[in-house]
């Protein structure tokens, strides 16, 4: 246990939780005088533990997080209290309906910039930002909308989306599928057709998670059908709309087992792809090099494990490095998974290895991530086996 670093612990996860000092000590029935001395450790070095079990029931953390004794990855991922808080506030009335009491507006370019550094953050695989600034982002986008502005309703959208994303990282399938299906409300009232065709993608991911593969397929194909001249009509920022939605329907087909449907899917966002090359508009990474990491993923999906390593092996590295960190992680944990069905398990070990040194959070908070190490460590044997479970330790995975 690192009982010195008590202290600072206490003040990161007193931060994280959006509380002033003068909360926390309100929530503790202290002064904020005492929360100050606490955290600058000038009160007793070793709190009693009676303190400091209120004080973890306040950060709704465990006492063992505050005694040092944590997965590495405790301060890494979105825990259940941001999942429960998100919850909280898309249910929170004037998310639902949109009134502000009192005229209380928000700046509506500031939350442009808060979206888009939001966007930058999942792209950057830092979930736990994303954690902490969703709940605050979702309240302020709403009172940011005005009907004389209807591209304050796509910023909402794209906040919904960005929700259903980190919600989607995390398995809440059927709270994703809640603000997937918000984004797209919300984008039809904007009436942009770019934020209606990435809203509906957005849908299908979140409705394949919960087994409505084949109606997800069809929203992100009726989609596309019914806007594909507006897109188009844009260039390559339309084209990557378009593709997009193909791209995640076809993801949504191989969940469904529907191998030829979706290899067809995928064709379509190929050759949407071939309009522009690699590209990262509206924070897709949609592009050539894009479209072959689906496919090697698909071909995983699918069991077809050799096809989709020699998918993996047909991509350019020099592309590949030019892509969004998120998307580089998880199409290598992706590729760990068809090593270790294959039963190259050193060569799945080193995928991992270097997802996590790309996006340590992908690896150590995504639960995909977690169980194909779980796995592994199951029947771990040989030369790599320390080094697997010195990566589970990481992970927050039992050994």
């Amino acid at each position: 246990m690192d009982i010195s670093g008590i202290h600072g612990r206490i003040a990161y996860w007193r931060q994280r939780r959006g509380m002033t000092q003068d909360d926390f000590a309100a929530r503790l029935g202290r002064s904020r005088s005492w929360v100050q001395k606490l955290e600058a450790g000038d009160r007793q070095s070793d709190p009693r533990i009676s303190v400091l079990e209120l004080i973890a029931e306040t950060l709704t953390v465990p006492l063992e997080t505050l005694l040092g004794v944590e997965r590495d990855n405790d301060k890494e991922c979105v825990d259940a209290t941001e999942i429960s808080e998100i919850r909280a506030t898309l249910m929170r009335p004037d998310v639902i309906t949109g009134f502000v009491a009192n005229k209380m507006k928000s700046d509506s370019k500031l939350v442009r910039r808060n979206v888009s550094y939001g966007f930058d953050a999942y792209q950057s695989a830092h979930y736990s930002t994303l954690g902490r600034i969703l709940p605050n982002l979702i309240v302020d986008a709403q009172r940011a909308t005005s009907l004389e502005d209807l591209d304050t309703f796509a910023t909402l959208s794209d906040v919904y989306h960005l929700t259903t994303l980190v919600l989607m990282k995390f398995s809440a399938a059927d709270l994703a599928w809640h603000a997937a299906d918000r984004a797209l409300t919300t984008a039809y009232t904007s009436g942009n057709p770019v934020s209606i065709g990435l809203a509906a993608q957005a849908l299908t991911y979140a409705m394949s998670s919960r087994g409505e593969e084949r109606a997800g397929v069809d929203v992100s194909t009726t989609t596309a059908a019914a806007i594909r001249d507006e897109l188009v009509s844009l260039g390559p920022p339309g084209w990557t709309v378009y593709g997009m939605l193909f791209l995640k329907a076809a993801v949504a087909a191989a969940s469904a087992s529907d191998g030829d449907a979706a290899r067809n899917l995928l064709k379509e966002a190929r050759d949407a792809a071939a309009h522009i090359g690699d590209r990262n508009d509206f924070h897709t990474g949609f592009g050539i090099t894009n479209c072959l990491l689906h496919e090697a993923s698909i071909l995983s999906q699918l069991g077809e494990h050799g096809a989709s390593l020699a998918a993996a092996r047909l991509i350019n590295p020099a592309s590949f490095a030019s892509l969004p960190r998120e998307r580089r992680t998880h199409h290598l944990i992706d590729t760990a998974v068809s090593y270790y069905r294959s039963r190259q398990v050193d060569n799945a070990l080193i995928s991992l290895l270097e997802a996590e040194r790309l996006g340590a959070q992908e690896v150590h908070c995504r639960p995909a991530s977690r169980q194909i190490i779980g796995e592994m460590l199951h029947f771990a044997a040989g030369s790599s086996s320390s080094r697997l479970r010195a990566l589970a330790e990481r992970s927050g995975v039992a050994i």
